[in-house]
């Protein structure tokens, strides 16, 4: 039976309702500067008290704090106007730097609507992400390295290099690593690298790095440190820069990391016209080597600093603005700020906790259902795949337009989980060869070297894994082992679909074990998430009662996620988004539901105890609540992605355990 309990509040957290006096208002007939802002009220824009502050301030450094929703983009757009416009700043000698090609598109978009900006002060004009300037700049001085884009090469030259050292681990873990050490500029083998990271950690980075330079090749992170190398070495070269650029605009400060902030300090110098706008409450991007202490730092840094709060919030209704408020006060490592709401009316949010995942996304599918609005106006936010998957198969089976952004891939193609189906489709299918290919890893067998041996020997009527144990490179034990395991595949299908997964698992397939052995023993997330993702494979089992049948409902979820995989190249198509929070930063929702609002799911179980995963000059106690923290800005940031509706949903039990309600939604109501 479903368990449907509606969390009621003790009260409702409401914010203030914003004194909301624009331009029109504010900028009198008098001040010098009123045709501009007559200008922009003419396409629409309408500033408040502080955003003209903002604009105005053209001088030294200033931080521009840009609470959720507040309009931080018309602030950048209107100030860069306002340089060239009012100030008769040269285009040329204004940067402004983003972290996507999108908000870049979008900022230079809405600069050439401003009346009196025109096409030739835009073509001057540098908008821009980090990598796409600094590349054309390498690129000018002669930089010829080709750009590894596929993560797929980085890996398969990783893996190269784990075997020639002939030391285990994942490389996608590995390759976080060495994107946390060049973006925080730890260098192998120096006293600071040697308090932080393992010596063979550091080793495969230095390695890494040869190998690129050897090969004339550079990845993304390297796009940022040859720069910064350039920078360093080439004083000639940085004095240019910092004579064309004298007017410097960062957006999203918050996810800068220590790479990022030393080569714009570098630019700002002499004149230090600085002008970042963040919001230390988003600051969710640790795992891409971000660190919050920048944008917190920034006044210390920068003496003389202005420090701007925008604090109106134009997107939410009252209540979600102020259970934004309550949630993030909770964090102590932040800037003191209270948004205040434009808005003023709205539905209050719902809480509501579940029995389990079936549950949860049983009643949301029945709120959709009901619902009067378009499908596009629903978003599902969940902290990590995992938990996404029932209500993915959900919607599926109650065939409910629906696109996953951001990763887009689905629960059953997670590489954690697709070798555990190859194993089952091959018990059931002994010819299916993507699956044979799929197994032969977790059997210790190079897939390539296997597959051509017998696309070499097979000879009518051999069976796919009849073959494995007639290679003659293998050893006497090694074949034991594999006549063991083919045995074992073919009685798979006789099982019910759980009780084969967890033979695959922990039984004689030894999967989760092969998982394990392939990273160093500090790999704790890694662990974590492999037991959380294997754990709902099996979940996702329970329900069926044959193999095949589990498998044909499978290719069922799996060929409907294509079908809608194709409605993601319309401009707005009308289908439900579904998302990681992580995902949703910076976008807005008419309905948003948060799934898995749980302990365990959200802070994730992860964050709760110290591991040695997260590279931090934190230890203990420290280095949790830096997590934690960081957990809370997640939930933060979910919430305030909605607009007019929030249904927010706890698990009861989760993984076969007890949880609770998340303690971010409970210290909100305590007294």
């Amino acid at each position: 039976m479903d368990t449907n309990l509606t969390f009621q509040p003790p009260t409702t957290p409401i914010a203030k309702i914003a004194r909301n006096v624009t331009s029109q208002r504010i900028v009198t007939p008098r001040d010098p500067d009123a045709y501009y802002f007559r200008s922009l009220e003419k396409i629409g824009i309408y500033l408040n008290e502080k955003q003209i502050e903002a604009v105005r301030t053209t001088d030294g450094p200033v931080l521009t704090l840009a609470g959720a929703g507040s309009g931080k983009t018309a602030v950048l757009t209107a100030r860069a106007g306002y340089l060239m416009l009012v100030k008769n700043v040269k285009p040329q000698q204004i940067l402004i730097v983003t972290f996507t090609k999108k908000a870049a598109t979008e900022m230079a978009e809405r600069i050439s609507k401003i009346p009196g900006i025109t096409s030739e002060m835009m073509g001057n004009l540098l908008v821009g992400t980090f990598h796409s300037i600094f590349l054309r700049l390498l690129r000018s001085v002669g930089y010829t390295h080709k750009i590894i884009n596929n993560e797929k090469h980085r890996q398969f030259i990783i893996k190269k290099i784990l075997k020639d050292m002939d030391i285990n681990d994942e490389p996608e873990i590995l390759l976080a690593k060495f994107n946390y050490m060049a973006n925080h500029l730890i260098l192998p083998m120096t006293a600071k690298a040697n308090a932080l990271v393992d010596q063979e950690v550091q080793e495969a980075f230095q390695r890494f790095m040869d190998y690129k330079e050897e090969n004339n090749l550079m990845d993304f992170d390297d796009i940022l440190f040859h720069t910064y190398q350039l920078l360093e070495k080439q004083q000639p070269i940085l004095k240019n820069l910092q004579r064309r650029f004298t007017y410097i605009e960062i957006d999203e400060y918050q996810d800068t990391s220590v790479l990022q902030h030393v080569i714009m300090k570098k630019l700002a110098l002499p004149q230090n016209n600085l002008f970042v706008v963040g919001d230390d409450s988003q600051s969710i991007y640790q795992f891409r080597a971000a660190t919050n202490d920048i944008i917190l730092g920034f006044p210390q840094e920068y003496s003389g600093c202005r420090k701007i709060v925008l604090d109106i919030n134009y997107r939410s209704n009252p209540y979600i603005v102020g259970l934004g408020n309550e949630i993030i006060k909770h964090n102590k490592k932040r800037f003191e700020k209270n948004l205040y709401a434009v808005n003023e009316t709205g539905k209050e949010p719902v809480y509501s906790t579940y029995e389990t995942v079936e549950d949860e996304a049983r009643h949301i599918i029945h709120s959709l259902k009901r619902s009067d609005r378009e499908w596009r106006d629903h978003a599902i936010l969940f902290r990590t795949h995992a938990v996404s998957r029932e209500i993915t198969d959900r919607l599926v089976l109650e065939e409910i337009p629906f696109v996953t952004y951001g990763k887009d891939e689905l629960f059953y193609d997670n590489p954690i989980v697709k070798p555990i189906l190859d194993y089952l489709r091959l018990s059931c299918d002994p010819g299916h060869w993507p699956a044979f290919r799929g197994i032969l890893p977790s059997l210790y067998l190079s897939a390539d070297r296997v597959i051509d041996y017998i696309g070499m020997n097979q000879k009518p009527g051999d069976l796919l894994l009849e073959k494995i144990t007639d290679l003659p490179w293998i050893s006497s034990n090694h074949r034991e082992i594999l006549t063991e395991k083919v045995a074992f595949i073919k009685q798979l299908r006789e099982q019910q679909p759980v009780a084969a997964i967890q033979e695959i698992r922990n039984g004689k397939g030894q999967y989760t074990r092969y998982l394990l052995d392939r990273t160093t023993p500090a790999s704790t997330l890694y662990e974590e998430i492999v037991e959380e993702t294997l754990d709902e494979l099996e979940n996702s089992a329970r329900n069926f009662s044959s193999v095949k049948e589990y498998l044909q409902f499978i290719d069922q979820v799996i060929s409907y996620h294509e079908q809608m995989e194709k409605l993601r190249k319309q401009k707005n198509p009308n289908v439900v988004k579904l998302m990681t929070i992580h995902g949703s930063k910076g976008l807005e929702f008419p309905v948003v539901y948060l799934i898995g609002a749980s302990e365990s799911i959200l802070p994730h179980q992860s964050s709760l105890h110290e591991t040695d995963d997260r590279i931090s000059v934190l230890s203990g106690e420290d280095k949790i609540n830096e997590a934690i923290e960081e957990e809370r800005r997640l939930m933060y940031v979910a919430v305030t992605r909605a607009k007019e509706e929030l249904h927010i949903s706890s698990l009861q039990t989760y993984r076969n355990k007890t949880i609770g309600i998340s303690r971010f939604i409970l210290e909100v109501f305590e007294a």
